[in-house]
């Protein structure tokens, strides 16, 4: 019975129009819209919190292998026999150097984290700026004589998008 209804349904259905796919236009890309100088803006942060993603992960990996090698170091301390005492200068060599490279890594590992801290304030204040700029080229002066009303637009732009802070640049 449910088919039946079915079927009579198709029966009274028409065919309002055809459309060939080859010739049909490509489905609209929401991306389009943007222009290349914002698409290249938007790539380019979204390479930046990737490298800060990866930074992220060196702590873990660098803690495992610090932790392997100081596990290397109790056992080759703990070695005994005739070979002892090189081993132990080939260990005390080792740590030292392991301690250096510890040392190196993390101040690498700080100076890593302040440029990605500069480089997303940096991006901010370029975003803000080219916004401000955006609109200013919409702004145009109604009356020569009486710049009023495009100085009143101006304000208004401010109070709704406040500049950054000078700490913003401080901290840059």
């Amino acid at each position: 019975m449910v088919l039946d209804q079915f079927e009579e349904e198709d029966l009274s259905c028409r065919l309002v129009s055809v459309r060939l796919l080859d010739h049909s236009p490509p489905p609209a890309d929401h991306g389009q819209d943007l222009s290349p100088r914002r698409e290249k803006e938007r790539q380019r942060a979204s390479r930046r919190r990737g490298a800060m993603r990866r930074a992220s992960s060196v702590p873990r990996d660098k803690d495992r292998h610090l932790d392997k090698g100081g596990d290397l170091l109790e056992e080759a301390s703990q070695v005994s026999g005739h070979n002892g005492n090189g081993l132990r200068d080939l260990a005390r060599s080792l740590k030292n150097h392991l301690r250096g490279f510890s040392e190196r890594l993390e101040d690498t590992r700080e100076r890593l984290e302040d440029t990605s801290r500069c480089f997303y304030l940096l991006d901010k204040a370029y975003e803000w700026a080219l916004e401000a700029m955006k609109y200013m080229s919409r702004v145009k002066p109604e009356d020569a004589q009486n710049p009023e009303p495009s100085v009143k637009q101006l304000k208004q732009y401010l109070m709704a998008h406040p500049p950054l802070p000078q700490e913003h640049f401080t901290e840059m």
